[in-house]
């Protein structure tokens, strides 16, 4: 829309007619029937100087309800919209391996640090802890709970396995795997395990039936109605899931992408983070 109006506008010429209208206005008829749309048009484009902006942000897709709950709060404080992207960590890069999005989000400091290490960013600040679930297709009745040594056999199978996400592009995968065999998963169920690009994969497979079990962040599955869920994974059967927020370096001091970041500890921003199954950090 914003493109369009200023071409609109361009092409609106309002020139005088050879009559004019009262000489205490000195405005022809022409104008006259030209003012209104002017206006109108106008009223929708930025002033100059005050043009409407908006912050890349590239997040772990769990949080993706959690900041589009968020942005209408975030553009009245600030006039700034929100540009969301989501995906695993290896989605956050364009073209030559390079961060575009002007703050980055990602659940685990693993998946953070590859962006530290390359200087794409500044040093991250923690914003939330989460958790991992076993989530089941609809259809499957049971396991009703997450325990120690499960009959994995009873409800996955080559045909319908257990799906996870891959080691090799998201942290989350060597979690869950090293989750899996803390509660019992044997190296005997291996043709019983499907490895998914992404996390939306796996909730994807378990909700179309074609994966039986899957493990997914608490967040994700909270807001997935298509999956059931089963219960948390212990705790101590996995690596915390620290959820960090970085700035991509050479921001500016005063851009919006700092002033999205301050917002994200503030009150609505931990309402939304706790409904979405998360525990907001103090910075």
């Amino acid at each position: 829309m914003s493109l369009f109006i200023p071409t609109v506008i361009e092409n609106v010429r309002c020139r005088l007619a050879d009559e004019s209208l009262a000489s205490a206005t000195g405005i022809s008829r022409r104008q006259a029937l030209c003012l209104p749309l002017i206006a109108a048009l106008g009223s929708l484009v930025p002033a100059a100087g005050r043009a409407q902006t908006a912050v890349g942000v590239f997040a772990d897709p769990s949080l993706s309800p959690a900041l589009t709950a968020l942005a209408p709060a975030f553009q009245r404080e600030t006039g700034a919209g929100l540009m969301i992207g989501s995906g695993d960590a290896k989605g956050a890069v364009g073209m030559g391996d390079r961060l575009v999005h002007e703050v980055l989000i990602l659940a685990g400091r693993d998946n953070m640090a590859r962006f530290v290490r390359s200087g794409q960013v500044e040093p991250p600040v923690d914003l939330a802890s989460g958790g991992l679930v076993l989530v089941a297709a609809p259809g499957l009745a049971e396991p009703a709970t997450v325990t120690r040594d499960m009959a994995w056999d009873s409800w996955v199978g080559k045909r319908r396995p257990l799906a996870v996400v891959d080691p090799e592009a998201d942290a989350l995968g060597r979690w869950a795997l090293d989750a899996l065999r803390f509660i019992g998963w044997g190296e005997d169920m291996a043709e019983a395990l499907h490895l998914a690009p992404s996390m939306r994969a796996v909730l994807d497979l378990v909700a179309h039936g074609e994966a039986g079990l899957g493990v997914v962040h608490a967040s994700a599955a909270a807001t997935d109605t298509r999956v059931r869920l089963v219960g948390p994974l212990p705790a101590e059967s996995h690596a915390p899931v620290i959820y960090q927020v970085a700035v991509r370096q050479g921001v500016p001091v005063d851009a919006p992408a700092r002033a999205l970041v301050h917002f994200l500890y503030g009150d609505a921003s931990r309402h939304a983070l706790r409904a979405a199954g998360l525990t907001p950090l103090v910075p």
